[in-house]
Parts: C-alpha cells; structure tokens; sequence
C-alpha cells in the first residue's frame, strides 16, 4: 500500500479506465437495478433476483453497441438498458429466439 503513494500515477491509470468505461457502467447499473425491483416486485427469491441482475447486466454492457450495429441511435443505450432490466433474461431470450425463427420451448 505505500508504494502508491509513491506512485500517483497509478490512481491517474485506474481514474482513465473508469472514466473510460462510465457509459457501458451506467447502462449495466440501470439493466441491473431495474431487474432487480422487477425481481422483487414480482415476488422472486433473492438469489434468483440477483443472478437476474447480473446476466441483464452483461446484455447491457454491450447495448450500446449494437444499437450502432443496428444502425440505430446510440443515444437510446440508457432506455435500451432500462428495457432490458424491465423484460429481463426470459424475456430477452423469447424475443431473440422468436425474431430467428426458433421454438420459444
């Protein structure tokens, strides 16, 4: 721990990553926290609420890239996040199988 008060450098190194990472941070807090209130309003456990939280976390990391891919306007990421939180995993996963053609079983 004394070696980074010597070296102010590395808080600067840490400061740019999380600087350069705050918007893929913002979408995943929104898709996370919405997951989990819709968890919890619905009734679920815990544990299941969380694990909900997380996967709709990872989706909305990359949202807004494939909005740009989509060739859609990424200015829509933090609403995109929101729906992912709100329609969650299962969701998600309907819609994604339903537009590819494949058995929602």
């Amino acid at each position: 721990m004394n070696h980074m008060k010597e070296s102010p450098e590395f808080w600067d190194q840490i400061f740019q990553v999380i600087v350069a990472h705050k918007e893929q941070g913002i979408s995943a807090s929104l898709a996370t926290g919405m997951a989990i209130l819709r968890g919890k309003y619905n009734g679920g456990g815990w544990i299941k609420t969380l694990f909900d939280g997380a996967m709709c976390a990872l989706f909305a990391w990359f949202v807004k890239d494939l909005l740009t891919l989509l060739s859609l306007n990424p200015d829509f990421a933090y609403l995109a996040s929101v729906f992912i939180g709100y329609v969650g995993v299962d969701g998600l996963s309907k819609l994604i199988k339903g537009k590819a053609g494949l058995n929602n079983d």
